[in-house]
């Protein structure tokens, strides 16, 4: 749904989207960890923000095959059961 204030303005029913998202899989230089504040969380996107507002390059490899975030025990047995039927 897409609305301006308390008013839709266009609505679609179970649209397909398509972009790309952080699967977290990271490759640093040691000089990065300059960036990383001690003593409080600090995730990763944080990082690479910090990097950015530096205006620092930070690379990316698009994926395009099949993913599956493994960051739940049933996610991961799931990943198990996928790899293990290959």
């Amino acid at each position: 749904m897409e609305s301006e204030g308390p008013y839709l303005r266009q609505i679609s029913e179970k649209p397909r989207l398509n972009f790309l998202v952080n699967a977290g899989i990271y490759l640093l230089e040691p000089s990065v960890l300059a960036y990383i504040p001690v003593g409080r969380r600090f995730d990763m996107t944080d990082l690479m923000q910090a990097l950015l507002d530096s205006s620092l390059r930070v690379a990316n490899f698009p994926m395009i095959e099949y993913w599956l975030d493994i960051g739940k025990y049933d996610d991961y047995q799931q990943a198990q059961k996928y790899w293990q039927s290959k």
